[in-house]
């Protein structure tokens, strides 16, 4: 990420979604050992040891960054027009076999470390501790809806009922399909 997308980030998460500095960590160090943290695979103890921070204080920040994260993907990972009353462009063609036709779905399970005790409910049918994630994406190859966390034991049909009873899921225009 380059400085001025980052700064431009920054000034998103704090003017909308409530990142606030501390009198122990400024907000922008903090996004920027969020940012580190997740692009480069760390866990809180190398966090802990590269910025000289308590571990308690180190993990409190990270979940504050956390949540004005998910705050900023909740108003940007959505659909461009909900009420969905135009087709797609690249769909005309095909009118009227795909009006109604939202974009596309799909999921797939990604690595994740678990605790014993929780290890095999996150086993998936090849065998390794996995994540579910549900991912929709519209014609223009944005995505509308990211569903996460149910564990890779779970049948496909529950992760996707799940996904459509979010507040955030994007549902076709009533009265085209169930």
């Amino acid at each position: 990420m380059n400085s001025e997308t980052f700064h431009k980030l920054h000034k998103i998460l704090v003017a909308n979604h409530g990142l606030q500095s501390t009198q122990e960590f400024g907000s922008i160090e903090a996004l920027g050992m969020f940012l580190w943290a997740c692009g480069h695979k760390q866990c809180m103890r190398q966090v802990k040891e590269r910025l000289r921070r308590a571990l308690g204080t180190v993990s409190h920040k990270f979940g504050e960054v956390l949540r004005a994260m998910v705050s900023f993907a909740d108003t940007v990972i959505m659909p461009k027009d909900p009420t969905y009353s135009t087709v797609h462009p690249a769909l005309r063609t095909y009118s009227p076999l795909f009006d109604g036709c939202i974009g596309a779905i799909d999921g797939t399970h990604v690595p994740v470390c678990v605790s014993r005790r929780s290890h095999d409910d996150y086993l998936n049918r090849k065998g390794w501790p996995s994540q579910n994630v549900l991912a929709v994406v519209d014609f223009d190859m944005r995505f509308t809806f990211i569903g996460v966390g149910m564990a890779g034991a779970v049948h496909d049909m529950a992760v996707l009922r799940e996904g459509w009873t979010a507040r955030t899921f994007p549902h076709p225009p009533p009265g085209w399909f169930p």
